[in-house]
């Protein structure tokens, strides 16, 4: 499966943050890698998928203001 879109979600400051795969934020921190291994890391092939998970997280979302600005408008 392609992952093009990674949902990083922190319970301890509550939030969720969608990032395209390749955004540094997420690459600094170990990168894709972490997914289903490292909790708050879960990989989409869609920006509606990572959107939708996000979604149910029941956390507050947003798109990644370097990697994905202006992608929600909402």
């Amino acid at each position: 499966m392609n992952t093009n879109y990674t949902v990083y979600e922190n319970h301890n400051n509550p939030h969720a943050t969608i990032h395209k795969n390749t955004c540094k934020q997420i690459l600094k921190n170990g990168g894709t890698v972490h997914s289903g291994v490292r909790d708050g890391y879960n990989t989409f092939s869609t920006l509606d998928d990572a959107i939708k998970y996000a979604e149910s997280t029941g956390l507050k979302y947003k798109a990644c203001h370097f990697c994905l600005r202006n992608a929600l408008t909402r």
